[in-house]
C-alpha cells in the first residue's frame, strides 16, 4: 500500500543516531546504513509488539507512581525488537513469566540462548546463576565501568591480528623456497626475514599450533627439501641448525621470555609486579589442577606463563625473583643478564639451546640450558 510504502520512506529518509559518552550525549547524525533487520516490513509488528508489551509491563509494574520513583517498579527500552528490562531481580523474574506469556500468544517466542542479565550486585549474580530463569539458566555479563557507564565485558583473548599475521608469514615462505638459491642462502632468508615476521606481533598472543606447524614445514622444505626421506624435525632444527631461528614455536617461546626479562630488568618496580602477576597465574594454575591454562587477561605475566608452559618450563620463586626451570634440571632467573639468557647465536656463546625432540610422532620443544 502506499501509505505504507510512504510510513517506510519516511522513517528511513529522518533516522536519527546519538552516540552517549558517560551522561553526556553528542549531537544527532543521520543514519545511512538502515536498521539491519532484513525484511523492512516486520519492523511494523516488532515495533507493535514491544509498544504493547510495554503497556502491560507499565500497567503490572510501574516505575513511577504519583511523580515519584517506584522502586518495585520496572523501567523499559528498546531497540526494535530488541529489549531491556531493568528493575530488582525478584520483580524481574516474577514479571518474566508474564513477558514470556506475552510472547508466546503472540507468536513470538523468546530465544532462551539470546537471553542475558546484567547484574551490579554479585549476590543477584550468583542467584541467577544457581536458580535460571523459566527453566534455562540465562547468560550473567560481567559488569565494567567504563567512562562512568556500566557495559557488558567478556575475559576472551585475542588472536585474530598474530593469526593473519602468520598466515603472511607462510606467503614469504613459500616465496622464499621457489628462489633460486642455495638451501643455506634460504636458510639464512628464513631467519632473517621469515621468523623476525612472525615473532614481532606474537609477544603475548601465542598462534595456533596448527599454524606454526604448518610454518615449520614451509621453513623445513627450504633449508632441507622434501625429496630426501632422511629427515627429522628434532635432527634438522634442534641439532643442524639453531631453532631460535628457524622453528617457529622455539622462536615465539624465546622471544616473549626474551621480552619479559628485559621488562623485568627495566626496573625494581616492574620486576615485583611481574613477580607478583606470576605467582597469582600459578596459584589460579595449581587450583585448577595444573592441566591446563587459566583464562585469564592477556598481558606480559600470562604471555610469559603460557610460553613456559608451552616448552615444559615450571616457574617458581627464590627470594622474590622468579625462576625457570628448565626439564634437564638447569634454572635461570627471569632478570639474568642478556649475555647468559639470550638464545644461542653461535656455539661460542653461552645461552639457552633448545631442542626438539619427537614424542608419540609429535613434535615436542624444549628448551635445554647450555
Amino acid at each position: 500500500p502506499k501509505h505504507l510504502a510512504t510510513a517506510w520512506h519516511d522513517l528511513q529518509a529522518n533516522t536519527t543516531r546519538t552516540i552517549k559518552f558517560a551522561n553526556t550525549f553528542g549531537q544527532p547524525f543521520a543514519a545511512t546504513s538502515g536498521v539491519g533487520q532484513g525484511d523492512p516490513l516486520s519492523l511494523i509488528p516488532a515495533i507493535v509488539l514491544v509498544s504493547w508489551q510495554f503497556y502491560m509491563v507499565n500497567a503490572m509494574y510501574p516505575n513511577q507512581k504519583n511523580g515519584e520513583t517506584c522502586p518495585q517498579g520496572i523501567s523499559m527500552g528498546a531497540c526494535i525488537d530488541d529489549r531491556n528490562f531493568r528493575g530488582p531481580l525478584e520483580v524481574l523474574k516474577d514479571a518474566y513469566v508474564y513477558i514470556d506469556q506475552f510472547d508466546r500468544d503472540a507468536g513470538h517466542t523468546l530465544q532462551a540462548d539470546k537471553t542475558s542479565f546484567h547484574a551490579t550486585c554479585e549476590e543477584d549474580t550468583q542467584s541467577i546463576r544457581t536458580t535460571g530463569l523459566g527453566g534455562h539458566k540465562p547468560r550473567v555479563n560481567q559488569p565494567e565501568v567504563l567512562i562512568g557507564e556500566p557495559i557488558n565485558t567478556h575475559q576472551r583473548h585475542t588472536h585474530t591480528h598474530v593469526n593473519a599475521k602468520l598466515y603472511n608469514t607462510v606467503t614469504t615462505a613459500n616465496k622464499v623456497n621457489t628462489l633460486a638459491a642455495t638451501r643455506n642462502k634460504k636458510k639464512r632468508i628464513h631467519a632473517s626475514v621469515t621468523i623476525p615476521q612472525m615473532t614481532y606481533p606474537t609477544i603475548w598472543s601465542i598462534p595456533k599450533a596448527a599454524s606454526l606447524a604448518n610454518l615449520r614445514t614451509k621453513i623445513l622444505k627450504g633449508i632441507w627439501g622434501d625429496a630426501s626421506k632422511l629427515r627429522a624435525v628434532g635432527v634438522v632444527l634442534g641439532i643442524l641448525n639453531d631453532p631460535t631461528q628457524l622453528d617457529p614455536t622455539v622462536a615465539v617461546v624465546a622471544n616473549a621470555l626474551n621480552t619479559a626479562r628485559r621488562i623485568a630488568r627495566k626496573r625494581d618496580a616492574r620486576l615485583a609486579r611481574l613477580t607478583q602477576d606470576l605467582k597469582h597465574i600459578d596459584q589460579v594454575f595449581q587450583e585448577q589442577g595444573g592441566d591446563r591454562l587459566p583464562q585469564l587477561p592477556q598481558g606480559p605475566a600470562y604471555g610469559c606463563f603460557k610460553a613456559a608452559k608451552m616448552l615444559h618450563i615450571d616457574i617458581t620463586f627464590r627470594k622474590g625473583i622468579p625462576i625457570l626451570n628448565f626439564p634437564t634440571g638447569a634454572s635461570l632467573p627471569i632478570d639474568t643478564p642478556h649475555a647468559t639468557f639470550s638464545p644461542r647465536v653461535s656455539g661460542s656463546r653461552p645461552g639457552i639451546r633448545c631442542s626438539i625432540t619427537s614424542v608419540k610422532g609429535s613434535a615436542r620443544t624444549t628448551l635445554d640450558s647450555g
